[in-house]
């Protein structure tokens, strides 16, 4: 659940941490791939089923670049203390509202836009180097 900061200079709508709501689209988009993954498993189950499909490979289903816009205005800014002794400031929480009908209050000038992109990577295992036969 989002925390409300002290006082919210717009609406009675609660504003969320910007760090909750990137954590929430990661989240939405690794649901998805869970998703895809889970039907991918029935699917190859039904290739392997019928006499036809089973001489092809099941289909294979992937998420590629996501991009989400998303309008927001500050609402609140925090800054934490620093819990590091060489640290020169703390770290900052910005809370925003990003709701359309606290959106449609405001005058445009206070209206931001982040884009927020995910892009696959695939990573490769490197193969484990055999010292068993290097002698010392």
């Amino acid at each position: 659940m989002p925390r409300r900061p002290k006082g919210g200079s717009f609406g009675a709508k609660v504003p969320i941490e910007l760090s909750e709501l990137a954590a929430g689209v990661g989240d939405a988009v690794l649901g998805a791939k869970l998703s895809l993954d889970q039907h991918v498993a029935g699917v190859a189950d039904q290739y392997k089923a019928n006499p036809a499909l089973s001489l092809l490979s099941p289909p294979a289903f992937a998420i590629g670049e996501v991009r989400v816009v998303i309008k927001f205005a500050i609402a609140e800014v925090e800054r934490t203390a620093s819990v590091r002794r060489r640290a020169k400031s703390g770290s900052i929480q910005a809370y925003v509202h990003v709701d359309s009908a606290s959106l449609a209050e405001m005058p445009p000038h206070v209206i931001s836009e982040i884009e927020l992109r995910i892009v696959p990577e695939t990573k490769r295992t490197k193969p484990k180097e055999d010292f068993s036969e290097v002698q010392g």
